[in-house]
């Protein structure tokens, strides 16, 4: 299940927690600020308080680099990855939340009252927390179904996720080994359609992915890094790696949610700029159990309709 957390701490300032629940992608709330714009929501919500502190069992280890490699080539690799984003603070979220998952530092590391671990991602602005929102709704790059938690510290809006147990220097290491099978994964592609019109490219990505995974009927996983490392996820890791190298090859892309009309649950896939047109590419529904089906790439949203309600964009087209 997913949930939400608004956490304070000693020395975090008091914040109201919102926790929600939903099965296949990061996370839905409802508004709670003015700084929150956050409709179409769904599922459980509970109100509650967590008190945070900095993590006692983390470890004190801050060496420059961990299992060979340093900081800054974990800042090279994020951005090698996500440099296409035409959004600045976007970007910055992705490298940022990147970074702090595969360089071990322990200013990072939380432990919450009833004793969950939880690692800092991001640190922005506070007036940032509908971008922040959206953007862990999209999904988060190492954590499938995350708890993911918000509060203030020192002026500053963290995100964290918890880690289910105290995140050290052997996680952060093979969360590296994964990244940078991500990055061999996208230049792979991106070199094989370097020279293709994006119709041509758009068709092989959409292949590409519906070949490389697995549907995971039980949602366990379901983050872009399943998606490349083990090659089975749940819609938020096929939707990540769509927009990884739909981005990467040149042609726009941002994704949507939407519910289920038959049970209500959520679902996330995209749209892509085409030949001057924003065309849907529901790559999870593309792939299925018994071949492709093609009526989910290169279509409008009707076909989605038929199937899913409330459809909204986590980011605006560019006009």
């Amino acid at each position: 299940m997913n949930r939400m957390k608004k956490f304070s701490a000693l020395f975090l300032s008091s914040l109201m927690v919102l926790s929600l629940y939903s099965n296949t992608y990061a996370a839905e709330v409802v508004k709670s600020s003015a700084t929150a714009d956050l409709s179409q929501s769904s599922g459980e919500e509970r109100e509650s308080l967590t008190n945070v502190t900095a993590d006692p069992d983390a470890s004190p280890d801050t060496s420059e680099t961990v299992s060979g490699y340093t900081k800054a080539d974990a800042e090279a690799a994020a951005e090698d990855l996500y440099g296409f984003l035409d959004d600045e603070a976007q970007k910055n979220m992705y490298v940022q939340s990147i970074v702090n998952s595969v360089f071990y530092d322990p200013a990072n590391c939380l432990k919450e009252e009833d004793g969950s671990h939880a690692l800092v991602l991001y640190r922005g602005n506070t007036d940032e927390f509908s971008a922040i929102y959206h953007f862990a709704k999209e999904g988060l790059t190492f954590f499938s179904n995350p708890v993911m938690v918000f509060g203030e510290q020192n002026g500053k809006l963290l995100l964290a996720v918890e880690t289910g147990s105290v995140f050290n220097t052997d996680k952060a290491a093979d969360n590296m080994r994964i990244l940078q099978k991500m990055q061999n994964v996208m230049h792979t592609v991106r070199d094989t359609v370097s020279q293709q019109d994006n119709t041509s490219k758009a068709e092989y990505i959409s292949n590409y992915i519906a070949d490389a995974l697995t549907y995971d009927l039980s949602y366990g996983k379901n983050c872009l890094a399943d998606a490349v490392d083990s090659g089975v996820c749940a819609c938020v890791g096929y939707n990540a790696e769509a927009l990884l190298l739909f981005g990467n090859c040149g042609i726009p892309y941002r994704s949507i949610v939407a519910k289920s009309r038959k049970d209500g649950r959520g679902h996330i896939f995209g749209v892509a700029l085409i030949s001057k047109a924003w065309l849907l590419f529901d790559l999870t529904n593309y792939d299925q159990d018994y071949g492709k089906e093609p009526y989910w790439i290169f279509s409008d949203t009707y076909r989605e309709k038929q199937f899913y309600a409330d459809l909204g964009l986590l980011r605006k087209l560019p006009e």
